[in-house]
């Protein structure tokens, strides 16, 4: 299989591609299942595998993101793709202060030639295109509404591990007070009865229609038109979708309904019908039957494949000292929580870290332990401050509760980072807690396989490359719950027993940017001594990570006869 693409060319990424990532993209291309799901931890190189498998399957490779932040990333490796976005992301060229998210259609002026339009014209691009980078939220929308993505013979969904509440959140209908006060629509029903909310939905269409019909509009960029045209189609899709199951949120600002779970009408009509074929990735996929329940996919209609880490464990150490449980019923004794995570940081008093929060009060908490290295960011300023961080000589520590996915920490941006509080989802989300609580032991698999995927994700942030090393410390009990949902080469090498003993012989303090010593085997075993008594920042380079595949690199293929049901 030889790369047609243009990053992927020299000499090395060849070698790597022909030893470690080639044989995964064969075991893929041997299923003829139509949705093939590949468990790949970050590093291995899951994007060249998947694209490579959809230029031998398909004449357009879709390579789906689930954020338009990855969109950019995967780019830069693949300069040759075309990227659209939302219409929100494109300036209007007629009336630079707009977007194209104000325009009903295409207007006069672009027809007649006078103007360009960005996204009419990056539409046709990426229309034209063999490549095309799209992300989850686009896609549905498209495909379900202008329709000029459907039909495909393969779409790559990356990140697929947030699907479900992509999906969710596609078909669910939000509708804000200020909606309600703009349109002078019925007053919002109070109750939660379902019937309830058909009988208003049902009334404001008729009343949208009435005074706000799209084709009444003056022109293209009436704005007030536009956002009620909107808001009709999603009362359209409530009422045609709404179960009497869903769940009701009420928010400061705007009332929620959305299903409790996906249904396989619901996913199939607006998502799995509209190709031929699936490649479903991530570095945290669940288990299969946990993921294959979620997206109502039939287990003989998937084949599995999981990988292993390529990156040597001593490259990418995890510990797991249970300090306490962090659970909010614990809150008052949060404070045994903070001097650990102070001791911690003392092992790295020369070299950057992150510290995963969970939440904005957590995060304030952490950094009252007032130690000068700590850096946080509020949900204004998160890039400044990221910037901050990273332009730093200094060995700051980024304290976040939102720095789980999309993060490159490479080399000495991270050596190491800590997970606080197990990522549980929110149960004060009604439709979170319904799962939970109303489900059985299928919601308890599902809300423990989320936590699972996060940390997984978290513990990514730091070692990103074969040459790369870092710690990754789990501080909060609860990891108990979660720990059977990951797979083997993430938990078979934790670190839990810790050796108290006494060094023979201190190690010399790590310094960023400095020239890295290979150390030997009785300076690795040193390394992993007394969680609170030894300096962990020592000069630690990277035990020579080669591209190969290696035992626990294997594609491990889970079809229907690996699971005893």
């Amino acid at each position: 299989m030889k790369i047609p693409f243009k990053n992927f060319q020299s000499v090395d990424s060849v070698a790597r591609w022909e030893v470690s990532q080639e044989p995964i993209a064969r075991e893929l291309l041997k299923s003829k299942k139509p949705v093939i799901m590949l468990s790949a931890p970050t590093g291995l190189g899951k994007s060249l595998i998947c694209a490579m498998v959809a230029k031998y399957i398909a004449p357009i490779i879709n390579y789906v993101c689930s954020d338009k932040a990855l969109q950019h990333q995967l780019l830069s490796d693949f300069p040759e793709a075309v990227v659209l976005k939302g219409r929100n992301n494109y300036v209007c060229n007629l009336f630079p202060h707009l977007n194209a998210d104000s325009c009903a259609a295409k207007c006069e002026e672009y027809q007649e030639g006078d103007i360009q339009c960005n996204y009419y014209d990056q539409k046709d691009l990426m229309l034209a295109a063999d490549f095309r980078i799209l992300n989850t939220h686009y896609l549905l929308y498209e495909m379900n509404y202008a329709g000029q993505l459907k039909g495909q013979q393969l779409i790559i969904l990356d990140e697929a591990d947030t699907l479900d509440l992509l999906f969710i959140g596609f078909v669910s209908l939000q509708v804000s007070d200020q909606q309600v006060k703009r349109y002078r629509l019925p007053t919002l029903p109070k109750i939660t009865v379902v019937e309830s909310w058909i009988e208003w939905a049902g009334e404001s269409i008729v009343k949208l229609k009435q005074h706000h019909d799209i084709k009444n509009a003056k022109h293209a960029l009436d704005e007030k038109y536009i956002k009620a045209n909107k808001l009709i189609k999603k009362l359209e899709l409530f009422l045609l979708l709404v179960e009497d199951d869903w769940i009701y949120n009420r928010h400061s600002t705007y009332s929620e309904f959305k299903p409790t779970w996906i249904t396989k009408e619901l996913i199939d009509k607006y998502l799995f019908n509209h190709s031929k074929r699936f490649i479903l990735c991530s570095a945290s996929l669940p288990p299969k039957e946990v993921i294959c329940d979620t997206l109502q996919i039939p287990i003989t209609d998937c084949d599995y494949i999981e990988v292993g880490s390529s990156f040597k464990p001593e490259n990418r150490k995890v510990y797991y000292d249970p300090i306490m449980d962090m659970s909010y019923k614990n809150k008052a004794k949060y404070y045994i929580m903070m001097d650990a995570v102070e001791a911690v940081m003392g092992k790295y008093p020369n070299v950057k870290g992150i510290i995963h929060c969970n939440s904005y009060a957590l995060g304030k908490q952490i950094m009252e332990i007032g130690d000068e290295r700590l850096i946080t960011h509020d949900s204004k300023n998160k890039d400044a401050k990221l910037k901050e961080f990273m332009e730093s000589e200094k060995p700051l520590v980024f304290v976040s509760p939102s720095c789980i996915r999309g993060l490159s920490l490479k080399d000495d941006l991270a050596r190491f980072g800590i997970c606080v509080k197990m990522p549980f989802l929110n149960t004060q989300d009604k439709s979170i807690s319904a799962r939970l609580y109303g489900s059985g032991q299928r919601g308890k698999k599902w809300y423990n396989s989320e936590a699972g995927q996060a940390v997984l994700q978290m513990a990514g942030r730091c070692v990103r490359s074969y040459e790369d090393y870092g710690d990754f410390w789990i501080l909060d009990s609860c990891f108990a719950r979660v720990r059977q949902t990951l797979p083997a080469w993430f938990t078979d090498h934790i670190i839990q027993d810790f050796d108290y003993g006494d060094d023979d012989e201190e190690p010399e303090p790590m310094q960023m940017n400095t020239a890295k010593q290979v150390p030997d085997s009785h300076q690795q075993a040193e390394f992993s001594k007394n969680m609170f008594t030894d300096d962990h920042s020592q000069e630690r380079a990277p035990q020579a990570n080669t591209p190969e595949i290696g035992a626990g690199a294997l594609p491990v293929v889970k079809d229907e006869g690996y699971y005893d049901y």
